[in-house]
């Protein structure tokens, strides 16, 4: 189970619960694996369809819980998840996210885009 007061996020996908959360070492990860920042990676997901960045965040958020997780394995639990829950599914890192960029699950905008 994951804790809500270090920003991780249960996520269950069938009969399994996966914990979502981005620590520093994840978004280092996800920055590295796009060549883009968080922001620019979360900003590109959320203006359009493209599977790379939501594959590329879900897979960040499930590093610190499941390390052995690879790109292939995440975009194969992203069609285990189904069309259906793609929106909860978005909700679930978003909201990981936003905890990490502004310490609050409320939608507060990141340091960086309020500067």
């Amino acid at each position: 189970m994951g804790n809500p007061l270090k920003g991780e996020i249960d996520f269950t996908v069938g009969e399994k619960t996966y914990v979502l959360c981005f620590p520093s070492n994840s978004l280092v990860e996800v920055e590295e694996v796009s060549g883009k920042d968080i922001v620019s990676v979360l900003t590109e997901w959320q203006q359009s369809p493209a599977v790379a960045p939501l594959r590329t965040l879900l897979w960040g958020a499930l590093r610190k819980h499941q390390p052995a997780m690879s790109l292939f394995d995440a975009g194969d639990l992203v069609d285990e998840i189904g069309a259906a829950r793609m929106e909860e599914l978005g909700g679930a890192i978003g909201k990981a996210l936003r905890f990490r960029l502004s310490g609050t699950f409320e939608d507060a905008k990141p340091a960086a885009e309020s500067a």
